[in-house]
């Protein structure tokens, strides 16, 4: 970490990187022997571990807080000292923290300086048992304190020295909603936050009764923001490109902004929250020549590396702000530190005056090196006059994109979005395009930042998208760049055990904030943002694209030394490669084995399989994929082959509501002379409704995952036709098994279930004989607290399965299944199940649901 260039300490962060117990130092360096600015100086190292059970959301800024005058320079709407804490729902503080994350109590140790700031801890706070609390506040200067948003110690204003005052309230058992603020203007600051009530003596609420969310069954993400270009010293930031390079060692990152015209400026620096305080370089500037598509703006950079030190820019030229007249390209032969325009300054692609009408023209574009050697852009295309507005691909050997010389690839409609950022995971031949979704780049109140991703593959055919929503208390505006390296592969960051993408983009403005400019949504600070997300669509080399089996491990000698690229089985039509078990012979067996990687609990493996289970045609099961654990090698789930030539998608899931380490593994150990092989490809993660823990179709052909009582559903679950019909899969769970006069019960475990989520599965069998009188068999919801029944489905009274379904729209809980066969009758006295799942899809805002029948 470099000196700050300035007297005032501030608060640096040095991260390590060294394997648990390595012993390691710190070493403070003057190496400057000028006669002046040529000292260093330091003070109160403390070590600290990023932690996932980081419990209050803290925001911090640093007055003055200033934004855009009319005049373009920055005014001041906060000006220190201050009288008070300020009112953090107001436009101006909402919009422009200098930084924020997680903490795990309330104190100071992430304040970057002592003198005029002012911070917000937001969190919830467990109450164990019922009864008055008081909570005090010892402070210099000012502070306030909230519980579920009423006032309970207001110990504001500023003062000479600390100051404790208190509070009472009376809480129930729960999680309650607690807010502390608090302001300092010089010296020393002092704070803190203690509470006395039944059974506890006054002392520090510690992080041990303090969480970021209001239920324990919801997850919460580690996130956390930097203003790194503030709102005052540009008329306006937009549209950043994001880059970490390796080599020297440097987060770097190019971004226009506004004086009086477009210019392309560069900060770069050795640490994510160096860039707050490193220099802020014009490196483009417009032409000034009325001949040049650029005249007066050039803006929307995008990055990337060629080879040593030599790299190139695109980005998009215009003579009034309205019109974008296409995209030009630049080199630096310093790594991105200098510029100069190529094709004499001429754009190399451009609008056709023939077809635009009014739209926004050509621009915004972004560039990757795939593994064929070429560079792929993509860019905004729109004409205006009621023509859709497109993403455009096009492609070239060279990288400064001569006219003559690229070709067009795709056009991407309808379109992912607007100032679109593009990286590539060349293991899996994957382009990653990464679009803003904010609900509207004019919403000013929208107060979460969206991020959407989307998958494509070589053929630029769409295979996924993901999304990922970071709680900031602000929204990003148009124009998101996704931090990657210089192969433009995505940098993942560790942060409290979780992976995390980072990102840039302009802070949504309030119109209030800046009322002579025509796009609020790009007014406000540039910042970055960590978010809590596994970027890597699935594992490396996940569809055998590489044409190797890396990242695989082989046993056996079912699969040859390397996938095959046969034109056959309707596989997807954009593969190259697959996996196939049909060479060199079909009585060859052998497994084919993934490296581990991680599965979200709402994610699971969608991918394609053919072939066949059976020897000639009939017998026994043999050929199959599985989903095990990685750490103790449990099976989570199994898919078989469809008994086809033909190609099908199937998925499977952990079911478990945490992320783990998985690994894939497909089996075959089918060694008859036909009907004996299996052939997959292209294993991706999806978002998808989950099942209800592990095994809840049953396709690992036992009951793991489950309870069983009694001896009606038998020790495994069955697999052919008698005691239900028309079931998914290979397995479902029948009491006709254990004999039509046997009892029992299954139990699933326990799962969170509500806020409108519903469970979806096949039902057959009949609730008891037919004029017996109560009915005994039947699937009920219930509350793991106490057994209490939220939900009951008796079977139709029929063979064949018919699709059933429980909703709940109270509070998230811990719930369970259980299938009861109480009938001991000797005929029409079974239940089957299949299948469970959960969907998730919560009941909007404003609505409500009911049932309705008749004609």
């Amino acid at each position: 970490v470099f000196a700050p260039d300035q007297n005032a300490m501030r608060r640096a962060v040095l991260q390590s990187e060294a394997a648990y117990g390595e012993q390691v130092y710190i070493e403070v360096v003057d190496d400057c022997s000028q006669g002046g600015w040529a000292w260093i100086a330091v003070d109160g190292f403390q070590l600290k571990s990023y932690s996932p059970d980081q419990n209050l959301a803290f925001k911090y800024w640093e007055g003055p807080v200033n934004v855009d005058s009319v005049n373009g320079g920055p005014e001041t709407r906060i000006v220190p000292p201050l009288a008070a804490v300020p009112d953090f729902d107001s436009s101006v503080v909402e919009s422009h923290p200098a930084f924020g994350g997680m903490v795990e109590s309330f104190d100071l140790s992430e304040v970057l300086r002592f003198d005029n700031i002012f911070l917000q801890f937001k969190g919830y706070i467990d109450i164990e048992t019922s009864g008055s609390y008081t909570f005090y506040l010892n402070s210099d200067d000012g502070s306030k304190l909230w519980i579920d948003d009423a006032l309970i110690v207001d110990n504001d204003g500023a003062k000479s020295s600390p100051i404790e005052l208190s509070g009472s309230t009376s809480l129930n058992i729960g999680r309650h909603r607690i807010e502390v603020g608090y302001f300092h203007n010089t010296a020393t600051p002092e704070l803190e936050v203690n509470w006395s009530g039944p059974g506890i003596s006054k002392q520090e609420i510690s992080g041990d009764f303090l969480s970021a969310t209001s239920n324990t069954l919801e997850k919460t993400g580690w996130n956390s923001f930097l203003s790194i270009i503030p709102d005052h010293q540009m008329i306006y930031n937009y549209c950043p490109s994001f880059l970490y390079d390796e080599e020297e060692g440097l987060y770097k990152i190019w971004l226009c902004g506004a004086v009086a015209g477009d210019y392309i400026v560069y900060k770069e620096s050795p640490t994510l929250e160096g860039l707050k305080y490193a220099a802020t370089v014009n490196v483009l500037a417009p032409s000034g020549d009325p001949a040049k598509f650029d005249q007066i703006h050039v803006c929307d950079p995008n990055v990337f590396h060629h080879t040593g030190d030599i790299f190139y820019m695109t980005y998009t030229g215009g003579a009034d702000v309205y019109d974008q007249g296409g995209i030009g390209v630049a080199i630096s032969y310093d790594r991105g530190r200098n510029w100069s325009k190529l094709h004499n300054g001429d754009r190399v692609l451009g609008i056709d005056s023939s077809t635009h009408v009014d739209g926004y023209g050509v621009g915004q574009s972004a560039v990757v090196k795939a593994n064929d050697g070429y560079f792929y852009m993509v860019y905004s295309d729109d004409v205006g006059g009621g023509a859709p507005f497109l993403t455009q691909v096009i492609r070239c050997d060279d990288p400064a994109f001569p006219t003559n010389k690229h070709e067009h690839v795709a056009s991407i409609d309808p379109t992912p979005g607007a100032s679109l950022d593009l990286a590539y995971d060349a293991a899996n031949a994957t382009f990653i395009v990464v679009a803003n979704a904010s609900l509207g780049p004019n919403n000013t109140e929208n107060p979460y930042t969206q991020i959407h991703y989307y998958y494509f593959d070589q053929n630029w055919i769409l295979q996924s998208k993901r999304e990922v929503t970071a709680n900031t208390g602000f929204a990003l505006g148009e124009g998101v760049a996704l931090l990657a390296d210089l192969n433009k592969k995505p940098v993942q960051l560790s942060r409290g055990g979780e992976p995390c993408a980072v990102v840039a983009a302009a802070t949504d403005e309030h119109q209030d904030n800046c009322p002579t400019f025509h796009a609020p949504w790009v007014e406000g600070d540039i910042k970055f943002v960590v978010m809590p997300f596994d970027i890597n669509l699935s594992f490396d080399n996940h569809s055998f694209e590489t044409g190797t089996y890396t990242n695989w491990t082989k046993t056996g000698t079912a699969w040859l030394a390397a996938p095959t690229n046969l034109a056959r089985h309707n596989m997807p039509a954009d593969s190259v490669f697959y996996a196939d078990s049909f060479f060199p012979t079909e009585q060859s067996t052998g497994t084919l084995q993934s490296d581990p990687f991680t599965l979200e609990n709402d994610e699971q493996i969608s991918f394609y399989i053919n072939g066949w289970s059976r020897v000639g045609g009939g017998g026994f099961d043999y050929n199959y994929v599985t989903l095990n654990r990685a750490d103790n090698d449990e099976e989570l789930d199994r898919a078989w082959t469809p008994n086809s030539d033909q190609a099908v998608i199937k998925t499977l899931s952990h079911g478990l509501n945490e992320e783990i380490e998985v690994y894939v593994k497909a089996v075959d150990n089918g060694s008859g002379g036909g009907y004996a092989w299996l052939a997959v490809d292209d294993f991706d993660k999806v978002e998808y409704s989950y099942r209800l823990g592990r095994n809840s179709g049953f396709e690992v052909g036992d009951f793991s995952g489950w309870t069983v009582s009694g001896t009606a559903f038998g020790s495994a679950p069955k697999n052919s036709i008698g005691g239900g019909s028309k079931w998914r899969g290979r397995y479902f769970a029948s009491s006709i098994v254990g004999g039509e006069t046997a009892v029992g019960s299954l139990r699933s475990v326990d799962f969170p279930f509500g806020n409108g989520s519903t469970i979806q599965f096949l039902l057959a069998g009949w609730a008891s004989f037919p004029g017996e009188n109560p009915a005994y068999n039947h699937v009920a919801l219930k509350r793991s607290s106490d057994d209490s029944v939220v939900a009951l489905m008796r079977p139709v009274n029929q063979d064949n399965f018919v699709e059933k379904s429980f909703s709940y729209y109270g509070e998230l809980e811990n719930m369970y299944l259980e299938v009861v066969d109480d009938s001991t009758a000797g005929g029409f006295a079974w239940i089957a199940v299949d299948d469970f799942k959960i969907d998730t899809e919560d009941i909007p805002n404003g609505g409500f649901f009911f049932w309705i029948s008749g004609e």
